[in-house]
């Protein structure tokens, strides 16, 4: 589960890139406006750095086995609620 978690960068780096390449599709055929050009570049050159972010935290965090907030959270939902009657915080349900 936690290589699965860690490798999850992948995915919104491909998605990323491929709404970058639309764009960049779009802004080379803007020919006439100038600044719409500009403008899709500008869009362009963000996306291509948001898909690296995504990449580089993902391959980050397949080697030191860190986990990301989601994942964390699924680990947690699947212990199921018996610890958390052990320790106290929440009354045994009453069993009929």
């Amino acid at each position: 589960m936690l290589k699965t978690c860690a490798l999850s960068g992948i995915l919104p780096a491909t998605l990323l890139l491929a709404a970058s390449f639309f764009v960049l599709l779009a802004a080379r055929k803007a020919e006439k406006e100038q600044a719409l050009k500009v403008f899709g570049y500008v869009i362009v050159a963000l996306l291509w750095l948001a898909a690296l972010i995504a990449l580089t935290a993902g391959i980050y965090n397949y080697p030191y086995g860190r986990r990301s907030l989601k994942c964390m959270k699924s680990g947690m939902m699947k212990q199921g609620m018996g610890q958390m009657h052990g320790q106290g915080m929440m009354p045994h349900p009453e069993k009929k």
